[in-house]
């Protein structure tokens, strides 16, 4: 039994290293991010065009508010932060949990959003006051993600305690709970609040939200999915994972349409994960994060890599990277890093800025729905 569940969850041991690692710098009052960076290489399509600075240890979850004024961040050393985009200058931060920080959504009003951190909670924030409006409480360990549905009310979590729970927003009251085979480290919730994604023993499960019935198992291979995506449509889905791939689903006939294996090329097996994704806001692309140290830009369908950044940390060690979210004009896509890290990167075109002229919309890495 103790070897079936070291084989179900070896990847975790280079991440609590590398993140136990990052804790020690920071509480030895090492800012990772404040590191100089090696110079990037083997850039394709993307242009850094800032990085912001000011978490003391790893960088987890990135949102950006739906006007696109707004970065949001989550970090090791528990703070939410919030970013001005323009300047790239830290305007406040909120110490959100004890200690680390993980999920983050931001609402589809832009003034609140949700973190979920390593005390088994998830907390509802002003962003303007910096005060805690709720807390959600009932998982027995981390919080590892959480997303907001499109109308604002209702929370998806998920846990390191093997389910996923539906919150009313407005009141903190569980509504449903999914009880699943792992720890979960991805949710997703659709656009229209009615349908959500959690991980099986067979595949990703397609649930009815208010029933918690099953309606379709979606099928790529069998190994651990870290992170899950609704296209903004409602009508696709993306989920990637152990084996450094990208799955991309119909979901109206469970067809699997692409799988994308650009992550899953490092040498070392602890360097083959996907582990954040975003569609972006016209639903036609995808921005993905693996701890292959690279961010990539996916036709999703046409099926080729449209770009490619390659991290390049100082420490050569912290070569995990973690949120991703696009802006809402779709011509960016910002990052975090465990080097503590965030990094805004335009998408590129010969050279040039990519407009993707999608209008307004918007795609979280944990916050899976349109704005």
């Amino acid at each position: 039994m103790l070897l079936h569940s070291f084989s179900r969850c070896w990847f975790l041991v280079p991440l609590l290293l590398t993140l136990l690692a990052a804790d020690s710098k920071s509480l030895s009052g090492t800012n990772p991010g404040s590191a100089p960076r090696a110079p990037a290489g083997g850039d394709k399509g993307f242009r850094e065009v800032q990085v912001l600075r000011g978490h003391k240890g790893a960088v987890f979850g990135v949102a950006v508010t739906p006007d696109g004024r707004r970065i949001l961040t989550t970090g090791l050393d528990g703070t939410l932060r919030i970013w001005d985009r323009a300047t790239g200058k830290e305007l406040s931060h909120i110490q959100a949990h004890p200690n680390w920080a993980v999920g983050l959504a931001v609402c589809p009003d832009g003034e609140r959003a949700v973190t979920s951190g390593n005390d088994k909670t998830a907390r509802l924030w002003d962003l303007a006051t910096g005060k805690e409006l709720r807390r959600f409480e009932g998982h027995g360990n981390f919080v590892w993600a959480v997303a907001v549905s499109a109308d604002g009310k209702f929370l998806l979590t998920g846990s390191h305690d093997k389910t996923v729970r539906l919150w009313e927003l407005d009141t903190g009251r569980e509504v449903r709970r999914i009880e699943c085979p792992s720890m979960v480290w991805g949710v997703a919730l659709a656009p229209d609040g009615k349908r959500l994604l959690a991980p099986g023993s067979e595949g990703v499960r397609l649930l009815n939200a208010a029933t918690g019935a099953e309606e379709k198992v979606l099928k790529g291979n069998s190994l651990w999915k870290a992170a899950l995506a609704f296209s903004p449509d409602g009508k696709r889905a993306l989920a990637g994972g152990g084996g450094g791939q990208l799955f991309y689903w119909d979901l109206e006939t469970g067809k699997l349409l692409h799988r994308f294996d650009g992550h899953a090329g490092a040498t070392d097996p602890a360097r083959i994960m996907v582990r954040f994704i975003a569609f972006s806001p016209d639903g036609k692309r995808a921005a993905t994060t693996g701890y292959d140290a690279t961010v990539r830009l996916w036709d999703l369908e046409a099926g080729p890599e449209l770009a490619r950044y390659d991290w390049r940390p100082a420490d050569p060690k912290q070569y995990m990277l973690f949120g991703v979210a696009f802006t809402p004009d779709g011509r960016e896509v910002v990052a975090a890093g465990v080097d503590g890290q965030v990094r805004v990167l335009q998408i590129q075109k010969d050279g040039a800025d990519l407009g993707l002229r999608c209008g307004v919309g918007q795609f979280l890495a944990l916050d899976p729905q349109p704005r």
